[in-house]
C-alpha cells in the first residue's frame, strides 16, 4: 500500500499534523509510533494547562491527548502502533 502522508509520531503534535493533512486534501494517512496508544507523553502529565488554544478549556495532559486520540480514530487516518 502507498500513503500520501506518512506521520511518525502519535503525540499532539503528530495527531495534529495527521488531522491536518486530511482537512487538506490528502486521502490516505498513516500515522505511527513506537508506543502502543495515542499521545506520547502527555497521558502522564496530570497536570492541568492543556488545551486552552484548540478547546477553549484547561484540561490535563491525559485529557488534551484523549481529546485529540478520539478525533484521529474518528477520521479516516490509519494507525500502526507499537511500531
Amino acid at each position: 500500500m502507498t500513503w500520501d502522508v506518512l506521520v511518525v509520531g502519535a503525540g499532539a503534535a503528530g495527531m495534529a499534523a495527521a488531522l491536518s493533512a486530511r482537512e487538506t486534501g490528502a486521502r490516505s494517512i498513516l500515522l505511527v509510533d513506537r508506543n502502543t496508544r495515542l499521545g506520547g507523553v502527555l497521558p502522564q502529565c496530570l497536570h492541568t494547562g492543556f488545551g486552552m488554544g484548540i478547546f477553549r478549556r484547561e484540561l490535563t495532559g491525559a485529557d488534551y491527548a484523549a481529546r485529540w486520540a478520539d478525533m484521529v480514530r474518528a477520521a479516516p487516518v490509519a494507525l500502526c502502533l507499537d511500531t
